[in-house]
């Protein structure tokens, strides 16, 4: 995540082509969806990373399927099937993925290890 907001600091001083993008902020949640240790920890990571991405599209561009696909994996690999987490979140993202019409087999897939 450092490296995110390092790219979001040098682009708000200046630096235009530093501009963070939806790939930025998908990969920080991709590399949050493999951790080991700290999971939970690592699943906020990730949620805040999307929640700022969304509340920011505007800026830096809109949730793909890859994204969504990706913060589902989160919810799935990070939480414990019993985690009120895991179902409230999936249940979110779903639904704004079926919103933004970003269902495709990568976002298929990882709701149905997410559920």
């Amino acid at each position: 995540r450092s490296l995110l907001d390092r790219q979001m600091k040098m682009y708000r001083n200046g630096v235009k082509k530093c501009k963070p993008d939806v790939y930025s902020f998908t990969s920080v949640m991709a590399s949050c969806a493999v951790a080991r240790e700290k999971k939970e920890k690592a699943f906020h990571v990730a949620l805040s990373t999307f929640n700022e991405l969304r509340n920011k599209e505007k800026k830096y561009g809109s949730p793909n399927h890859v994204t969504y696909g990706t913060m589902l994996k989160c919810c799935a690999l990070l939480l414990d099937r019993n985690h009120p987490l895991r179902k409230k979140w999936t249940k979110k993202v779903w639904g704004m993925c079926v919103k933004d019409g970003c269902v495709g087999e990568m976002a298929l897939s990882r709701m149905r290890e997410a559920s």
